[in-house]
């Protein structure tokens, strides 16, 4: 879902900017444990508050997007 009645686009997951390791994992259709050591990767956006991982949404896709060959 977007925003387009902003300057800048806003990317949501059920209407949240932030999802969690787990739902991650069930986009991208891999398991809990190799989402969370993609999530460890240099340069894999994500927020650590305290031992909890967040990983934002437009970022997430963007990441994704520039990790799929040409």
């Amino acid at each position: 879902m977007t925003d387009n009645n902003s300057s800048f686009q806003i990317v949501t997951y059920n209407g949240m900017l932030t999802m969690t390791v787990g739902q991650a994992a069930e986009k991208i259709g891999c398991s809990y444990p190799s989402m969370a050591d993609i999530c460890n990767r240099k340069g894999f956006p994500k927020l650590r508050l305290g031992r909890k991982i967040l990983i934002p949404v437009k970022e997430f896709y963007d990441w994704l997007n520039s990790q799929c060959d040409e």
